[in-house]
């Protein structure tokens, strides 16, 4: 089965080497001891290591079962070791910490069995430790634990047992009581022991192998008798029986001498006990001799079954085991380990966060989070057109947007009391500047399809008819509107629930004009959601949280309608409007010759219908009261203002008694007016030198006649052209609504960067300046992270290095049992694994708290609950890559040396 064919073994190089083994060759029998005797440094250690695949020779080869080893890969041999081989070593080589069982269990471990406590118990009984697998190995007695290492080599059914000096560290007593049990075991196994005890060879051995300088010089076998093998004679008067045989009268009396005193010797599971007379017991003792020896004949060959290796393995639940016990016996340093890791990981994980936002991710983000019920795409200065950007978003089915400012006339003003003392405070807060009315109109090409959410009523139909947000409609139902009675009379209606709006008109207006719409219906929004999430951040600030709670329910003011609405709303709405109002006499020297109406401004229109004037010149009555570009009628108030403008002209005159007549009848020459009208605001391509122009009609080089005067009250009145150039339309596009739960978001923010536009929302008016910032600061931590990364470098190469230093003992074991390097460092990666994760984890959860604190803190200067940093699975699985790249490059190394490092050398290490 096992052989060796002229081995040699050398170590070192030139005249510095050693020649431990030269030229041996060795038939090892299937069955018995075989002692290998010599004295330290003759070569046997090395021969058994060979043996037991633990080194190679030099030269020649060794063979089992006729497959020589040199055709064997380490990891074979591994498997050799594994499935053949169990070792039994000096110093007995168990693992302090752990039990008599699991030492034991180790082996079976390594073979992926589960653990076989019957097999086990089994072993133990074999080597009379039954009962005691409970124990540690503190616990025992020397010989208690080196019949704990023979029974970890039983246990998993080896051919050959390997034993170096076993009762090397034990008394006389507990190493005969080991070599017994060895004695037995080679009943059924090859049993290979090397020592240098003359004594123990010969009376323990079945063969002896004399070893000198690497030399076999000499090679004997006991001698059989042909007596039944239970039965053997030491000498004549003496007699070995084994414990159980039956000795038959035959056996006595073809054997024992009549005329000497006889002796037995018996042997029991436990112990060899002898019986003889006092004064011949020393026949006994000596009763194993070289007279009881022959040489060596060689074995009878035999057909040898094939070679049949079990990979050595180990579950991962047996190594997680191994792990967490290992772990255990360190945890201070585990967890000094852990804490920095945290620390380190954890900065460097919000630093990517924070250099990872993009207006994109932040739009995409808060949208999702907040719950927002819409985007808008704005015009710019590169795209002004809102025509043009509806075509650009013709995919995403947009709403364009209509700006204006469309009021309605309420009941009253006063808010319903809410049930909540706060809210009932914010709402009397916001009474203060409260208007009513809407911001926009929405249209839609395809109304039905743009996942507006109806709570009443129906989608419109025609240009006639708008939805209204659940906004506008608590609005409607706390302080009620005009509106008109199945009759066609007006009526003031407060409704008491949304099924009451629908059907309804309502008022909507610019200035003085106003137009009558019907009400269709009504859509939920989530804009009290939005609201109550915003109070978390802004209750601190009552004056900040009640702005916000104005400028979030304006925002969804808005009323949706079929396309062509606004541009029918136009021609009415158009009329009038109110600006500032300079009036000048003199071109050459306007800032000695002006008055202006810029803190009271003045209502500008461009119908005379109805109105009580008194004209100054026949020619206009004769027009039938249309004014030319180049005259304006005043009221009366704003007649005398003017015409005190000429006092130093006329010091006589007395402005404050004039009456009305007077004024139509006073000689005014012309006049240059200055108006600045403060439009809603829309891009432009002026500079800002010009920006005063975006917003004044500059006539200086155009001047107007009066020709009338009004009874109305502090009122200009041009003609249409020139009061539509001031005054500009009061419905205009500028942007374009989309359904936020229907797109996604990040990809209409790509396109609308691409088209150089804008992303608006209540939400997201300083969003690219903030981004900026993050990013600076997210790059200052990341920079902070990598500096501590040094220590965490040096922290984790120290916990590393002492968990293999302390680990060698272990290693060297489990490679002796068979172990392979991968097997051997799996238990190293787990425990670094479970670092590895318990450190992810716990740094994602303080990562996951920094990144809302960071949040908190921008609502905070934002006024809104906004998702400017999203910290979730991609930033979660970028910092396990990076942290388990880090352990991998730290450990790989140790972990490679280890791999490399032959089963001999970590072996000795112990």
């Amino acid at each position: 089965m096992l052989s060796v064919q002229k081995i040699s073994k050398t170590y070192g190089r030139g005249k510095l080497a050693v020649t431990a083994l030269n030229d041996i060759s060795i038939d090892f029998p299937e069955t018995g001891m075989v002692m290998i005797l010599g004295k330290s440094g003759c070569g046997k250690s090395t021969l058994l290591n060979i043996l037991g695949g633990l080194d190679r020779p030099t030269s020649g080869d060794v063979f089992i079962n006729g497959v020589p080893f040199s055709a064997l890969s380490s990891r074979k041999l591994d498997d050799y070791r594994n499935t053949y081989v169990g070792f039994v070593f000096q110093n007995f080589n168990i693992i302090e910490n752990r039990t008599v069982y699991e030492n034991i269990e180790i082996a079976l471990k390594l073979q992926n069995h589960r653990s076989d406590f019957e097999s086990i118990d089994e072993a133990l009984s074999a080597v009379g430790l039954a009962g005691l697998g409970y124990r540690k190995p503190s616990e025992l007695s020397g010989g208690q634990r080196q019949r704990v290492a023979i029974a970890r080599a039983l246990v998993k059914q080896p051919e050959i047992i390997l034993a170096d000096e076993p009762s090397g560290s034990l008394d006389s007593v507990t190493g005969e009581d080991l070599f017994v049990a060895l004695k037995k075991i080679s009943k059924s196994k090859l049993v290979i022991v090397v020592t240098h005890d003359n004594e123990i060879a010969y009376k323990y051995g079945d063969r002896i192998i004399f070893l000198k300088d690497g030399v076999i010089t000499g090679d004997i076998d006991r001698i059989k008798h042909e007596t039944d093998a239970d039965t053997k004679f030491i000498r004549d008067n003496i007699m070995f029986v084994k414990a159980g045989h039956r000795l038959s009268a035959e056996e006595a009396e073809s054997t024992l001498r009549s005329d000497a005193d006889n002796y037995l010797t018996f042997e029991t599971d436990k112990q060899h006990v002898v019986l003889a007379y006092p004064d011949t017991i020393e026949e006994v003792d000596e009763g194993y001799s070289p007279g009881d020896f022959s040489a060596h004949q060689p074995y009878e060959q035999k057909e040898t079954p094939p070679l049949k290796l079990r990979r050595a393995s180990m579950s991962f639940k047996n190594c997680l085991a191994q792990a967490a016990a290992n772990l255990k016996k360190r945890k201070i340093r585990f967890i000094t380990t852990f804490i920095v890791s945290v620390i380190c990981l954890s900065l460097l994980s919000t630093g990517i966060t924070l250099t990872m936002i993009t207006p994109q991710s932040i739009i995409s983000n808060t949208t999702r989070d907040a719950k927002l019920d819409f985007l808008t795409v704005e015009t710019t200065y590169m795209n002004p057109d809102a025509n043009k950007i509806k075509e650009a978003f013709t995919e995403f089915s947009p709403g364009l947007f209509y700006s204006a400012e469309l009021e309605y006339i309420p009941v009253n003003n006063t808010k319903v009391p809410s049930d909540n003392e706060m809210d009932d405070f914010i709402n009397t807060l916001l009474q203060r500047n409260q208007k009513f009315g809407i911001s926009g109109l929405i249209e839609y090409d395809d109304i039905e399809q743009s996942g507006l959410k109806l709570l009443c009523g129906e989608f419109p139909k025609n240009k006639s008819e708008i939805l209204i947000t659940d906004v506008t409609a608590d609005e409607l139902k706390t302080c009620g509107f005009v509106s008109v009675d199945e009759n066609g009379s007006h009526e003031l209606y407060i409704p008491v629930s949304y099924d009451e709006i629908p059907g309804k008109t309502l008022f909507l207006g610019a200035g003085s004009n106003h137009c009558k719409l019907r009400i269709s219906g009504v859509i939920k929004t989530n804009c009290q959601y939005i609201l109550d999430n915003s109070k978390d951040i802004s209750l601190n600030n009552l004056l900040d949280l009640t702005t916000l709670t104005k400028s979030v329910k304006d925002e969804y003011k808005v009323a949706f309608t079929v396309k062509g609405t606004a541009e029918e709303l136009e021609n009415v709405l158009s009329k009038s409007g109110v600006a500032d109002v300079n009036f000048f006499f003199d071109d050459n020297s306007p800032e000695t010759s002006y008055f202006n109406y810029y803190n009271d401004d003045l209502t500008i229109g461009s119908s005379l219908d109805g109105a009580d004037y008194i004209f100054t010149e026949p020619s206009f009555a004769a027009r039938n009261c249309v004014l030319n570009d180049d005259e304006i009628v005043v009221s009366y108030d704003v007649c005398r203002e003017i015409v005190q403008l000429y006092m130093d002209t006329y010091p006589d005159i007395d402005p404050s008694s004039m009456s009305i007549f007077d004024l139509a009848n006073f000689e005014i020459p012309k006049i240059y007016v200055g108006i600045y009208y403060n439009r809603p605001w829309r891009y432009t391509n002026y500079t800002d030198d010009d920006y005063e122009q975006m917003y004044k009609y500059n006539s200086n080089t155009n001047p107007f006649k009066i020709v009338g005067v009004t009874t109305g009250n502090k009122s200009v009145v041009f003609s249409e052209n020139v009061a539509y150039s001031i005054l500009g339309s009061t419905l205009y596009p500028e942007k374009i609504y989309l359904k936020a739960d229907a797109v996604n978001a990040k990809k209409v923010v790509s396109t609308a960067r691409a088209q150089e536009l804008d992303i608006s929302s209540l939400k997201f008016t300083e969003v690219i300046d903030i981004v900026d910032r993050l990013h600076t600061f997210g790059k200052v931590l990341f920079v902070f992270s990598l500096m501590t990364g040094f220590l965490l470098y040096i922290i984790v190469l120290n916990f590393i290095t002492l968990l293999i230093k302390e680990r060698n003992k272990e290693l060297g074991i489990m490679r002796a049992l068979g172990s392979s390097g991968p097997v051997t460092i799996k238990v190293f990666y787990i425990e670094l694994g479970f670092l590895d994760i318990i450190t992810v984890i716990a740094s994602a959860i303080v990562t996951a708290n920094i990144v809302s604190t960071i949040n908190g803190f921008m609502g905070l200067i934002m006024l809104n609950s906004m998702t400017f940093v999203k910290y979730g699975p991609l930033q979660i699985l970028i910092a396990f890559a990076l942290f388990t790249l880090f352990l991998a490059v730290t450990a790989f190394p140790f972990l490679l040396r280890i791999v490399r490092k032959q089963p001999i050398d970590v072996i000795r290490s112990i």
